[in-house]
């Protein structure tokens, strides 16, 4: 009994309690979701403020959640004070253009609405009152579902059609039989009036500081500005405020963004008139600053899933589309393609691009000369806002060794400067930070691959480590310099206990050109998984990496890479799969992203059926001896639980080490924060399970070689 005691504590001295055995604190899931997260920034008219959304963890008892509520910081770094209060959620400030309010979306009465709020504090007032909720973006940091017109008078937002009166006579009948893909409820364009007397209201609340009641919903005049059989994504006042011009699709599935146009209708509503109708995808339309043009994001009719995006500018009244040059990596405004502005002299627009692993802006001169990069600070950035006159920019941004925070950077002087405006991370305790660092290496037919690499801490020179390669989602994405993201880059957890990671950037990422994004088309689970192993190749060369101790794990498509590489190879002790299509037939069935996978493919499944079953990993289960664990997400639709379980299932019967997991409330992300600890640390036992503690070798130094 002695013997097995001390055999116990030398285990929990070895896995359990890492940061005893060498003195100090480390980074762990819970200290990591003590970070908070910034989104959706907007300055004031006048440059001197921002206003930003804070989101801030909630890890009770029965409570698993994030609130999020809206922030206010001086330009200068001198004042940072809390706009917005409550239990419930306040999401997307936006300013008004004369600078004297601030409208942001709650569910305070139950729905999702707008509401306004003096920036100077008071309560605020209800400005919709629909019952069915107006649309929110979370998602996206650039686009606004509703937005001020010019003289302030007025707020456009979009909003889901009710369902009819028959399917409301269907449903209460109970004849409601589901037929797939014919019933939409479109989104459509409403514009609300803010009466004065309601200003005035406001007014008297700022300065009386007592609780404001709900303005009344008849108080205001609201109308439809568009309607039809058609769906609206995007949208923007004229600087006269006459007219809309939006971007709208068929229907609102997701496959259906390749799909979209561009038309102009009167703010009072009316004849919608057709202003750009190309083949393929032309969305993101925004008007020039004196109403002459408009600039959008085009495909020209090339649908692929692998986006060739270009800005465009085509005559308010109807006319000759411009093309402009290419950008650096041909996905001006990220995977979403949202260009931001036009200069204030309407000489160029403003667009954000990942290159290599940072995130830029840059502006496109509007005569068709070269882009011009704007920003410069290293690392990743999103949610840019750019002052009126152009001479600054503030954003989000992060790096390897700093949480998110709001920065501001001046790009009208010889060099730029840059400055942290927020502290909204400060609390984090002052913990070691392993180095990381990006890295380049040959592929196997000499394409030059990127990624980035983090040492184990504590490393020391001449020693091998385990090592966790990390594929990620998309696969129009790339891993950036940031200290975390969503379902991710959890480097920093890892590297405490022991082990290095390589999160590599194969062919079909984002931020290396057009030509660098379409290499896997028609070659999914080939050469972006060679990719992969060459670059766990060259560190093990290297000697960094130890080639008996190396795991492997991808969310997405890098779930789906992870399974054809553990099906390629056995030379991986751990595997990870997070909501990976590990059946491509099954899946491209089931997704709402229809034409996603057979675009990538290049054919439909039933027309090349041995490719699309080649390169799907639930094909080679009788090559897979890798202890996989599996997640996924209970209400995921884009890819389903039911794919992991055929992987999961197989490899029972086969008698390989396997586990599946899926979690509750949750769609294709994990988002509760008890659950994203719980992700991370589960993810972080199977590693070490199934790699240090197979051969007796323990973390922080103490198994390398």
């Amino acid at each position: 009994m002695k013997k097995i005691s001390i055999i116990f504590f030398i285990i929990l001295l070895l896995f359990v309690l890492p940061g005893l055995l060498i003195g100090q604190e480390v980074w762990t899931a819970e200290k990591v979701l003590l970070c908070k997260s910034l989104y959706r920034i907007d300055l004031s008219p006048d440059g001197q403020w921002v206003a930003y959304n804070l989101w801030s963890p909630i890890i009770e008892e029965e409570k698993s959640d994030y609130i999020a509520h809206i922030w206010i910081s001086a330009v200068d770094g001198s004042q940072t004070y809390q706009l917005t209060r409550g239990e419930k959620s306040c999401y997307c400030p936006v300013w008004s253009p004369d600078g004297k309010w601030i409208a942001f979306s709650t569910d305070r009465g139950g729905s999702i609405n707008i509401w306004l709020i003096s920036p100077r504090c008071g309560e605020a007032v209800q400005l919709t009152h629909e019952e069915r909720g107006v649309q929110l973006d979370l998602e996206s940091p650039s686009v606004d579902t509703y937005k001020w017109s010019p003289d302030s008078k007025y707020i456009a937002f979009l909003m889901k059609d009710l369902p009819s009166k028959a399917e409301k006579e269907a449903a209460r009948t109970k004849v409601d039989p589901i037929i797939v893909d014919t019933v939409w409820h479109h989104s459509h364009i409403y514009k609300i009036r803010i009466e004065d007397k309601n200003k005035q209201k406001l007014l008297r609340g700022v300065q009386g500081g007592g609780f404001l009641e709900k303005s009344p919903p008849g108080g205001r005049r609201q109308i439809k500005v568009t309607s039809g059989d058609f769906d609206v994504s995007h949208f923007d006042w004229s600087p006269d405020g006459k007219s809309i011009v939006f971007a709208h699709r068929p229907t609102p599935q997701g496959h259906q963004w390749r799909n979209s146009d561009i038309s102009i209708v009167s703010a009072d509503g009316g004849k919608i008139m057709p202003l750009v109708r190309y083949p393929g995808m032309d969305h993101c339309p925004l008007y020039s600053p004196d109403g002459s043009t408009v600039a959008f994001v085009s495909v020209r009719g090339n649908q692929s899933w692998g986006r060739d995006f270009r800005i465009c500018l085509v005559p308010a009244k109807g006319g000759e589309v411009t093309v402009l040059p290419r950008t650096y990596d041909s996905l001006p405004g990220d995977a979403d393609g949202t260009i931001l502005a036009w200069s204030k002299d309407g000489g160029k627009i403003y667009y954000d691009e990942v290159t290599g692993t940072d995130t830029q802006l840059f502006a496109i001169p509007a005569d068709g000369g070269p882009y011009i990069q704007v920003t410069h600070k290293p690392g990743w950035k999103t949610g840019y806002t750019i002052h009126g006159d152009g001479s600054f920019v503030a954003y989000v941004g992060s790096d390897f060794e700093r949480p998110r925070e709001v920065f501001v950077e001046y790009v009208k002087k010889k060099k730029n400067k840059w400055r942290k405006i927020t502290s909204v991370n400060a609390h984090l305790p002052g913990l070691p930070f392993a180095p990381s660092e990006v890295i380049r290496w040959k592929s196997f037919d000499g394409l030059e691959i990127e990624g980035i690499f983090t040492y184990p801490l504590n490393y020391k020179k001449g020693r091998r480590y385990p090592l966790i390669l990390d594929l990620h989602g998309g696969p129009t994405y790339a891993f950036c310099r940031q200290f975390t993201a969503f379902m991710g880059n959890n480097n920093q957890v890892f590297a405490a206990r022991g082990f290095a990671v390589l999160q590599a950037n194969v062919r079909g990422s984002s931020g290396r050109g057009k030509d660098f994004r379409f290499a896997n088309l028609g070659d999914w689970g080939g050469g972006d998984v060679k990719d992969a192993l060459t670059g766990v190749d060259y560190l093990v060369k290297k000697g960094l990496a130890d080639p008996e101790r190396l795991g492997v794990h991808g969310w997405s498509y890098g779930g789906y890479l992870t399974g054809m590489t553990i099906s390629r190879t056995q030379r991986f002790k751990a595997a990870i799969i997070g909501a990976g299509p590990i059946d491509l037939v099954s899946v491209t069935g089931i997704t709402p992203n229809q034409g996603f996978y057979s675009n990538f493919m290049g054919c439909e499944w039933w027309e090349c059926k041995e490719l699309w079953r080649d390169r799907s990993p639930s094909s080679h289960v009788a090559d897979i001896t890798t202890p996989t664990l599996l997640i996924y997400g209970e209400h995921d639709n884009i890819v389903p639980s039911s794919l992991g379980l055929i992987l999961h299932r197989a490899l029972k019967r086969k008698g390989v080490k396997t586990q599946m997991v899926i979690y509750p409330r949750s769609g294709h992300w994990v988002v509760e924060p008890k659950l994203h600890i719980d992700f991370i640390n589960r993810c972080l036992g199977w590693f070490t399970d199934n790699i240090l503690a197979t051969d007796g070798q323990g973390p922080h130094g103490m198994g390398d070689r």
